[in-house]
């Protein structure tokens, strides 16, 4: 209205079946679990159709809404927001025979930004802005862990080794996570001068990562029924709440014959984790120090020959008491200077020199701690 106000919609939708087809001779089903391996054989009541399979298709769904105002001439305002679903498939070769024993996958993204570009005056403004991202993924072959389909003893892969395709079996994996990022910025830039232009600004992200990856379980130890064991190597679960802060200030000056970039950066990561109290010494169900075995009955510190002694023995429980501590903070200050010559009215040489800080994946810092 009057030049104030502007709105963006847009949707697209895509599907395609790839190029990736396998062919339904069997089914996850096909084979007759009795006895051994060695008696297991085929049924026929319950081989696949001879269809033909896409084993890499994408359907995907997304949507974007954005309005922007602009209430004065130095102020302007814009909400974003996006949203994507999408299901797909990836080709895994030895499945080409059974292709319905493979994993299906979702992913889910949705995103907000809010964003103000004020103006303080003719050579000082600020741009502040909120962001929140989240992301869902999860993978599964059938969604209940339970479902009467899983019945099928995974050691049946192990008959199809080599080259082989498999002529029966399902994955029995399933992965979920899940994760929102939320992100505070603010920056100033003034021209204090004709000759230094002044930034300065500060960003925060708070995260929380869940994740839960587990193995269906399907052997004697279960009667031969689709089971989710919570201990062990097959079962991971974990929510952390990570958060990073930064600062920043830098000097951009102009000359005629040359630009230069100087500033430096403050970087500080929480992890929201553990690590073990002693890095000489990290698996708390085998350590290597005496000290980590037996109990210092005498509190000296060290462990005696008449303290090594097998009724003096420490439990997994009792080192779990002191084995673990938080994790500390990560941080760095990192310097930056860029130069801009101009070498002729068409080329610019630059250079640049900076240090930098990269967190890892966070999937990466807390699968199976």
């Amino acid at each position: 209205a009057g030049g104030k106000a502007a709105f963006f919609l847009s949707g697209r939708s895509y599907a395609s079946d790839g190029h990736d087809y396998g062919l339904r001779k069997f089914t996850p089903n096909s084979m007759a679990l009795s006895g051994s391996p060695l008696q297991w054989t085929l049924d026929s009541t319950a081989l696949g159709d001879g269809a033909f399979v896409p084993m890499a298709p994408q359907k995907q769904s997304s949507y974007q809404a954005k309005v922007t105002l602009k209430p004065n001439p130095r102020s302007t305002v814009s909400i974003n927001y996006l949203l994507s679903n999408t299901y797909y498939r990836s080709y895994a070769h030895k499945f080409k025979w059974n292709p319905d024993g493979d994993y299906n996958r979702y992913r889910d993204n949705e995103s907000v930004f809010l964003k103000l570009d004020q103006g303080l005056s003719e050579r000082t403004y600020i741009l502040a802005g909120f962001s929140q991202t989240g992301r869902y993924s999860k993978s599964y072959v059938y969604s209940n862990p339970y479902d009467a389909r899983y019945n099928v003893d995974p050691n049946v892969f192990s008959e199809f080794s080599g080259y082989r395709f498999y002529a029966g079996g399902t994955r029995m994996g399933h992965a979920y996570s899940d994760s929102r990022v939320r992100t505070y910025k603010f920056e100033l830039v003034s021209q204090v001068s004709d000759l230094h232009q002044i930034q300065t600004g500060f960003e925060h992200r708070a995260t929380r990562v869940h994740a839960k990856y587990f193995t269906i379980q399907l052997h004697s130890g279960t009667d031969y029924q689709p089971e989710v064991i919570k201990t062990g190597i097959h079962f991971d679960e974990y929510t952390r709440y990570p958060k990073e802060y930064s600062l920043y200030l830098q000097d951009k000056i102009e000359y005629d014959d040359l630009v230069i970039n100087l500033g430096v950066r403050y970087d500080l990561f929480y992890a929201d984790s553990h690590t073990p109290a002693d890095p000489e010494d990290l698996s708390f169900t085998s350590p290597m120090k005496p000290i980590h075995v037996y109990n210092d009955e005498n509190g000296d510190g060290l462990i005696s020959n008449a303290e090594m002694r097998s009724d003096n023995l420490q439990t997994n429980a009792d080192r779990l008491q002191y084995w673990f501590v938080e994790a500390p903070p990560i941080w760095q200050v990192s310097p930056r200077l860029a130069l801009a010559y101009p070498v002729t009215d068409r080329s610019v040489l630059h250079f640049s020199y900076g240090h930098f800080l990269q967190i890892p994946q966070l999937r990466y810092l807390y699968a199976n701690p």
